[in-house]
C-alpha cells in the first residue's frame, strides 16, 4: 500500500488531515493541532476516541484524541478568564511538513506560530512545533522555543482520549 493523504475543510478554518499509510490510519486537526485518530491495522477500532458530541466550529476545544495543553496546563497562573489549559487548543496551527518515512510510517509536523496565537493571553516569541509519526505506534513530540528576551514559565501536557468499549474491561499496554 502507499500512502494516501485527504484534506478535509471539516468548517471554515478547520483542516482535518486523513491518512492511510502501511501501518495505520489516523486525522490530525490543524485547528488545535492535534491527532484526533489513530487506528494500526491490526486494531479492530481506533485506539484514539473523538465524541461524538466533539464541536469543529473554532469556538472550542476538539474533545478527543490527543490535545495538547500549553503554554499552560489547567488554570493560567494570573488570570481566571483565560482559557483552561492555554491557548493551543484554540488556536490553527501551520503545517510545516508531511513525509511519507521509508518504513511506512508517516510524519507530520505542525508549528503554532506566534503571528497563529490570537488568544489576548499569547507569549510573543514563543513557538511550540508538534511532530506525530504515525505508525503501528505513535510517536507525539511537543518542543517549545522562546525566542524573546523575556523569561517565560511553561507548563504543558497532552492528554489522550483512549476508545473503550467498556470501562471495567479497559487495560493500557505499551506506553513508555
Amino acid at each position: 500500500m502507499s500512502t494516501r493523504i485527504r484534506i478535509e475543510e471539516r468548517a471554515p478554518g478547520v483542516r482535518i488531515i486523513h491518512i492511510e499509510n502501511d501501518c495505520a490510519t489516523a486525522s490530525v486537526s490543524l485547528f488545535v493541532g492535534q491527532l484526533l485518530t489513530w487506528q494500526p491495522w491490526e486494531e479492530t477500532h481506533p485506539v484514539l476516541w473523538v465524541s461524538s458530541l466533539a464541536q469543529f466550529d473554532r469556538k472550542a476545544a476538539i474533545r478527543g484524541g490527543v490535545p495538547i495543553f500549553w503554554p499552560w496546563f489547567g488554570e493560567h497562573p494570573s488570570s481566571l478568564t483565560a482559557p483552561s489549559h492555554g491557548y493551543a487548543r484554540l488556536s490553527v496551527w501551520e503545517l510545516d511538513s508531511f513525509e511519507v518515512l521509508p518504513d511506512g510510517r508517516t510524519e507530520v509536523l505542525m508549528t503554532l506560530t506566534p503571528e497563529k496565537q490570537t488568544h489576548k493571553y499569547r507569549y510573543p516569541g514563543l513557538f511550540n512545533t508538534v511532530r506525530i509519526v504515525i505508525g503501528e505506534v505513535l510517536d507525539i513530540q511537543s518542543t517549545s522555543r522562546n525566542d524573546s528576551d523575556a523569561d517565560l514559565s511553561l507548563t504543558e501536557g497532552l492528554h489522550t482520549y483512549f476508545h473503550t468499549s467498556d470501562i471495567e474491561n479497559a487495560e493500557v499496554t505499551r506506553l513508555c
